[in-house]
């Protein structure tokens, strides 16, 4: 797996935010900066992440290879997400 194309801070500076460094992964990883752990994977792109931005406290958005744009909600995406290890892929 190679490095993030692109990584946001939640403007809360509690989370962060990377995608796009495997072409083949459409997602976004949301760690916790305070735990230091993978909390959620944001799914639903076609294409490869390639932008990120932070939206308000704790939200990001997002937008991929195929032109499309996504805004999620850091905060119900780490209440919804089965905890994972960090680093885990």
């Amino acid at each position: 797996r190679g490095l993030a194309d692109a990584l946001a801070l939640s403007g809360d500076a509690l989370f962060a935010a990377g995608g796009g460094g495997d072409r083949a992964d459409r997602s976004v990883a949301v760690w916790d900066l305070r735990q230091r752990r993978l909390v959620a994977r944001l799914a639903g792109h076609l294409g490869a992440v390639t932008a990120l931005a932070s939206v308000g406290p704790e939200g990001v958005a997002s937008a991929d290879a195929a032109g499309s744009v996504r805004s999620w909600s850091i905060a119900r995406a780490y209440e919804r997400a089965v905890p994972a290890e960090f680093g885990e892929e």
